[in-house]
């Protein structure tokens, strides 16, 4: 860091927080499709509303995912507000930030 400028010290974080942005968007999106992934595995006929039989094993399925903390009731809320529909739940909770926090 000897000899370095401040103008290029400041270029240099400016350009490490925008590969942090990216980095964290990535990792975002990953979760994003292994939660997807998951929802869709669990829906055993196929009909991409989640019924109460497939919400059970699709909460074990979550719980068991590493690295990933897993609100149960808040889950079991939001599918049952969306009427069981995969594709509403996807639409209205997995576009949110709020999903990753």
């Amino acid at each position: 860091m000897q000899g370095m400028s401040v103008d290029a010290l400041i270029k240099q974080v400016e350009e490490y927080r925008e590969i942090q942005c990216r980095l964290q968007e990535s990792v975002k999106d990953q979760i994003r499709q292994t939660l997807v992934s998951v929802i869709i595995s669990s829906d055993q006929d196929r009909d991409y509303i989640v019924d109460p039989a497939e919400l059970e094993l699709l909460c074990l399925r979550l719980k068991s995912i590493p690295n990933i903390k897993f609100d149960e009731n808040a889950f079991r809320s939001a599918i049952k507000r969306n009427g069981g529909s995969i594709m509403e739940f996807s639409k209205n909770h997995l576009s949110d930030d709020d999903v990753m926090s």
